[in-house]
């Protein structure tokens, strides 16, 4: 892998299951890439954000029905996956 800052922004939530997997890709994303950066954005008050913040991982919560976000239920995804130009 090259020494560019590779940057990683996750999403899930509802009941928290879908954060788990999350997790532990950015750990392992991390150990092959030691300047990664990530972000998880999910909901203020969904199990996933004491999850999350028990890592280094920040995430900035957002209320669903006030924040332009469309659907419900499950979310899974990795939204992007990105290298930092140089």
């Amino acid at each position: 892998m090259s020494d560019k800052t590779v940057r990683v922004l996750f999403t899930g939530g509802g009941s928290g299951g879908p954060t788990i997997p999350l997790l532990a890709l950015a750990q392992e994303i991390r150990g092959l890439k030691k300047n990664s950066e990530f972000l998880f954005l999910g909901s203020k008050f969904g199990p996933e954000r004491k999850m999350v913040e028990q890592t280094e991982i920040p995430f900035p919560p957002f209320l669903p029905g006030n924040s332009g976000v469309i659907g419900t239920g499950e979310i899974l995804s990795i939204l992007c996956i990105s290298s930092e130009v140089e």
